[in-house]
């Protein structure tokens, strides 16, 4: 057994109760890696990620790339998946310096930013870049931009940028 006790100065009892709790977590991502079908990884307990940092698409083909491998692409609505996305992307050097396409566009209403499944977005911090979005004639879709920290900006849904897919356990 693992003894913890001369590092934390916990009890037998404790410590054999955090490795209980260990083991049951280390179980649990386990099954939902084992869930998460290739080339898609664990993000978190309900949902896996595939991060394209190779090829560059343009938004269309960004959805198309994710609805091919059975996902769709990133949608970010509460803190903690911007939280847990932005630390997939700076876990290596090698995704680290990409942009990557938001399922966010206000190509329907210049103004209203709304995800693909129609949900609104939401504005300003901490998502947002400052001064976005700009909300620029032909600026109508949504990107993390490497350049500011994956913070989001407004940009031609024409550019070529790396997918971010999401799909469920």
């Amino acid at each position: 057994m693992i003894s913890l006790s001369p590092l934390c100065n916990i009890s037998h009892k404790d410590q054999s109760a955090m490795l209980l709790r260990l083991s049951s977590f280390l179980s649990a991502l386990a099954i939902v890696a084992a869930q998460c079908p290739d080339p898609y990884v664990p993000l978190d307990e309900t949902r896996c990620i595939l991060l394209d940092e190779i090829v560059t698409y343009t938004y269309d083909e960004a959805v198309s790339f994710c609805q091919t491998h059975g996902g769709s692409l990133l949608v970010i609505k509460d803190c903690e998946t911007f939280g847990l996305v932005y630390d997939y992307i700076h876990s290596e050097a090698v995704t680290t310096n990409h942009h990557y396409w938001l399922a966010a566009s206000d190509a329907e209403e210049e103004g209203t930013w709304k995800f693909i499944d129609k949900q609104p977005t939401p504005m300003g911090t901490p998502f947002w870049g400052p001064g976005q979005p700009s909300n620029r004639t032909g600026y109508n879709c949504g990107l993390l931009h490497a350049s500011y920290n994956h913070k989001w900006y407004d940009m031609p849904c024409t550019g070529k940028y790396n997918a971010i897919c999401l799909r469920s356990v």
